[in-house]
């Protein structure tokens, strides 16, 4: 084959492979632009139902002005239930547990709270749920599980802003359960907090101590130097 026949040979390759190279990018090309397309329109569309169901949170919770009516626990159900999935759709949920502990519907309440808590959301109204859950086990009387789920708040969301009332229901439960000491505990530690409940710890850490006054500790003897007397001088 002569030298000429050679090149065009190698040209004619050449260019089939570059041919050959345009398609796969363009596939590529085409594959990548489509995914970034369904990631847009799955992010509008995730947005736009986040925002139809907060809208619906927000237009359900509307009450005419001066009315003392409240929002029923059914109402917010609904609205739960239409907006599955969406964290607009879980405030609902757990303003209808709420409400229905309001309503002194424990049981239910504790079975809401618990649907809240077994999605396995890391959100901020996860702590809500498992302190709900715990208030409705306490209303219910079911001291030993309410004080596991109070401790599961405390160990759990120490950020959270319902930890010191867990840790107040905690020492109610001591206290219910002739566990004076470990309640007085627990009073002395949110007493040195800022917090708002702190006030309310300090009031019944001094009912605590009225009625059992032995629980109060007594107080360091203060320091004192003996003095020793100087012996008599021996009479001369």
């Amino acid at each position: 084959m002569s030298l000429e026949a050679e090149e065009s040979s190698l040209s004619f390759d050449l260019l089939t492979k570059i041919e050959e190279n345009k398609q796969i990018i363009k596939i590529v090309l085409t594959a990548l632009i489509l995914g970034i397309a369904a990631t847009i329109v799955v992010r509008w569309y995730m947005k736009s139902v986040e925002i139809e169901a907060s809208h619906a949170v927000v237009g359900a919770g509307i009450v005419p002005a001066r009315s003392t009516n409240e929002v029923p626990a059914d109402t917010w159900l609904k609205v739960a239930a239409q907006h599955s999935g969406t964290q607009a759709g879980r405030r609902a949920l757990l303003l209808a547990a709420s409400k229905l502990f309001q309503d002194g519907r424990y049981s239910d309440a504790e079975a809401k709270f618990d649907a809240l808590i077994a999605e396995g959301s890391t959100d901020s109204i996860l702590p809500s749920a498992a302190y709900g859950k715990a208030a409705c086990l306490d209303a219910q009387n079911k001291l030993q599980e309410a004080a596991a789920a109070y401790q599961n708040v405390i160990s759990r969301f120490q950020n959270a802003p319902v930890y010191e009332l867990a840790r107040m229901g905690r020492a109610r439960i001591h206290e219910a359960s002739n566990q004076h000491e470990q309640a007085l505990a627990i009073y002395d530690e949110m007493t040195k907090s800022s917090s708002a409940t702190a006030g309310n710890a300090a009031g019944r850490r001094e009912a605590l101590l009225i009625k059992f006054p032995n629980l109060s500790k007594p107080q360091s003897a203060t320091n004192t130097i003996n003095v020793v007397p100087a012996p008599a001088a021996s009479a001369k």
